[in-house]
């Protein structure tokens, strides 16, 4: 099975993916457009999207993506742990660093490291990307923001640990297919769908939903295209032994339109 994550190498979402499959073929792309391409074209791909953050919020182009492809499904998830550190070359020192390179998410949760060391930023597609660019340029004054696997010897080192903004910073990572299973003894699942526009009708169906313990863990909305301020709802909902037939009760009678994203098993928190 090919798998394909946010590369290069060493990203987070290559940690996610060796974490939830590490005997899979895994494959870097440059995008995370790249990757529904992927699996909207072959059956037999899995895809991994980071879908939020505990600090930063929704990663909103893969929601977006998962609103608008109705074949795409949600088969997993996992949780990676956010460590960030500053990578240099290996004969600098943090005194000599005067730019760091990193994804926009990382630089947006190490604001407060940035602004005290008067860091120029530059944004990259992935952590891994930046560390490949500082050792390409060659320049002591350049650094990575990125974990600890950017660490690579002979070509780079920590300069410093642990420079996030917030001690708990987590994503979220699902692993996507066009492959839908609906499995009952999964506690954990996700569904898309739009009610009558009129007062009290997202608090109905979500009351509803409540009364047969399902737990709600998120709620996402977007507005409809072509309507006049209407919206489909993602939300998430967590209890073992679901019993789905009574969820799609609820579904068939209170919304106009309804998708199941997915049933999968509550992912695990793996440190990176």
């Amino acid at each position: 099975m090919r798998v394909y994550f946010l590369g290069p190498e060493n990203s987070y979402s290559h940690l996610a993916a060796k974490h939830i499959m590490p005997l899979e073929e895994l494959i870097p792309l440059e995008s995370f457009g790249q990757i529904v391409e992927k699996i909207l074209d072959d059956k037999k791909t899995i895809g991994v999207l980071p879908i939020e953050n505990s600090i930063t919020s929704d990663i909103h182009q893969n929601i977006d993506a998962l609103f608008r492809n109705k074949y795409v499904s949600i088969i997993a998830e996992t949780y990676v742990k956010i460590t960030l550190h500053v990578i240099g070359l290996e004969e600098a020192t943090m005194q000599d660093i005067t730019e760091v390179y990193s994804h926009p998410r990382a630089l947006a949760q190490c604001t407060n490291f940035i602004k005290k060391h008067h860091l120029a930023v530059d944004e990259t597609t992935s952590t891994s990307k930046a560390k490949d660019i500082i050792v390409e340029k060659n320049l002591k004054n350049l650094a990575a923001i990125g974990n600890s696997l950017l660490e690579e010897k002979g070509k780079t080192k920590i300069l410093e640990k642990n420079i996030g903004n917030d001690a708990i910073n987590m994503t979220r990572f699902v692993f996507v297919s066009e492959q839908q299973t609906i499995n009952n003894t999964k506690n954990k699942t996700s569904i898309i769908f739009k009610v009558p526009h009129i007062p009290g009708s997202l608090a109905k169906i979500l009351t509803k939903l409540a009364e047969i313990d399902l737990n709600l863990t998120k709620i996402e909305s977007r507005p409809i295209p072509g309507t006049s301020w209407e919206y489909y709802f993602w939300v998430d909902v967590e209890k073992q032994n679901l019993d789905m037939e009574k969820v799609k009760q609820i579904l068939d009678t209170e919304t106009t339109e309804y998708r199941v994203l997915g049933t999968y098993q509550k992912g695990d928190v793996y440190q990176s």
